[in-house]
């Protein structure tokens, strides 16, 4: 059973994306977020168990489409993705210092995929 992550848009800069994203077979809704009309930040609307389990879903699921780039909203206060032909694909870093959370890798189209998370 594969674990994902969803981001699911709304608001009024995007009502064309305020719909529901159609899971692929086998896949289960680990947790959604929004975007704040207000603020216009991500905020979690069912809980993830760890910072390192988003983290890990989120790495699935961009290994299992071959996405090269950040896929939903940050997690923590400083998010880091990255993706390589081969070896281990290195992330951007905070400027300032923070404590690593998460750490994910997962092989997919196209290579490996890393997230990594910040607080």
């Amino acid at each position: 059973m594969k674990l994902l992550f969803i981001a699911i848009l709304v608001g009024c800069a995007f009502p064309a994306l305020a719909q529901p994203i159609q899971l692929a077979p086998g896949e289960t809704l680990v947790a959604s977020s929004s975007v704040c009309p207000k603020c216009g930040k991500v905020h979690a609307t069912q809980a993830v168990s760890s910072d390192q389990a988003q983290a890990q879903a989120e790495a699935n699921y961009m290994a299992s489409r071959g996405i090269r780039g950040h896929v939903w909203g940050c997690i923590g206060n400083f998010e880091g993705v990255g993706w390589s032909s081969g070896g281990m694909p290195s992330t951007c870093t905070p400027r300032r210092r923070m404590r690593l959370v998460a750490d994910a890798i997962a092989r997919g189209r196209g290579g490996v995929y890393r997230v990594r998370a910040w607080r």
